[in-house]
């Protein structure tokens, strides 16, 4: 596992590498270069005494796959990254473990750098996220999403045996883990939830509309069906969720930061967008630039 991770680190420091950039001076970005030709040399001026022909451009290639040891030296805010924030427009597909940056794409689970073929990763083919709720009024809790693949969306109310019991069975089924894991929640009034026939010739049921049905648009996090925080977060529509650590990224008041199962909050929330990538790595944008996270040596 450690040397896949530091292969994953080392790729990812070359593909962002891959340009020379010269933010530092103010003279350019990484939208200045063309995919594929970054630090390609200019055209060597030639004197009007001895006038040469420019050298061709070199062959594009791929970013080299060996670096240097990540950096272990916390920051003023004390973060530590493996890939320092420094880059601007880099896209994690995070469903599918791809990033994309300058004309290259990195396979987060092989290591693998090709170039960017083009191809859409649009998320039109998945299905809605899970939402798990509760109804504090009642002392119900609740389930909305897609229980069966590729079948239209389930609602179910559970009391709190109830509940236990289809997270146990359905875990079990889906990502292992059981009842005891982390999990986003928002509050609702089960009487609202409205309900449609809906049937395409291979299932049949009901579509749900629950927009009319929420009672509040902060969320909290609960370790089984025990609350650990408040109602205190923003509302997001897909879980960041380390499920092995046990760790969730949860955004407050516009910053992602990260909160155990406790409800301890272990990386402070100073990031526009974050992403897990494994047990020790996250995708994270800090101040603007896009950068690698060491989340075991960044943690409080």
């Amino acid at each position: 596992m450690k040397l896949r991770v530091c292969a994953l680190i080392a790729a990812m420091v070359f593909l962002l590498s891959a340009c020379p950039f010269a933010w530092e001076t103010g003279e350019s970005g990484p939208g200045d270069a063309a995919p594929g030709n970054a630090g390609t040399p200019p055209e060597a001026s030639a004197s009007p005494e001895t006038k040469t022909s420019p050298d061709p451009s070199p062959p594009e290639k791929k970013p080299d796959v060996s670096a240097a040891p990540p950096d272990k030296k916390p920051d003023a805010r004390g973060l530590v990254w493996h890939t320092p924030p420094a880059y601007f427009d880099v896209t994690y597909v995070f469903w599918a473990g791809v990033f994309i940056y300058d004309g290259w794409m990195l396979d987060v689970a092989t290591g693998e750098t090709v170039k960017y073929d083009g191809r859409d990763f649009a998320t039109g083919g998945l299905p809605p996220p899970d939402e798990w709720l509760i109804d504090e009024t009642k002392k119900l809790y609740a389930f909305h999403g897609t229980d069966e693949e590729y079948a239209p969306s389930d609602f179910f109310v559970f009391t709190r045996d109830e509940f236990e019991a289809f997270c146990e069975e359905r875990e079990s089924r889906w990502r292992g883990g059981g009842i005891n894991r982390l999990r986003m929640f928002r509050q609702i009034d089960t009487d609202k939830v409205t309900a449609t026939p809906y049937d395409d010739g291979w299932f049949s049921g009901y579509l749900y509309d629950l927009s009319g049905a929420y009672t509040g648009d902060k969320t909290a996090l609960a370790f089984g069906t025990d609350f650990v925080t408040g109602f205190i977060y923003d509302n997001t529509l897909w879980e960041a969720v380390n499920n092995r650590m046990n760790l969730f990224a949860m955004r407050l008041d516009g910053l992602w930061g990260v909160v155990d199962k406790h409800g301890e909050t272990v990386i402070p929330h100073l990031f526009e967008s974050f992403y897990f990538i494994d047990d020790n790595s996250a995708f994270a944008q800090y101040e603007g630039l896009y950068g690698i996270l060491n989340l075991e040596e960044s943690r409080g």
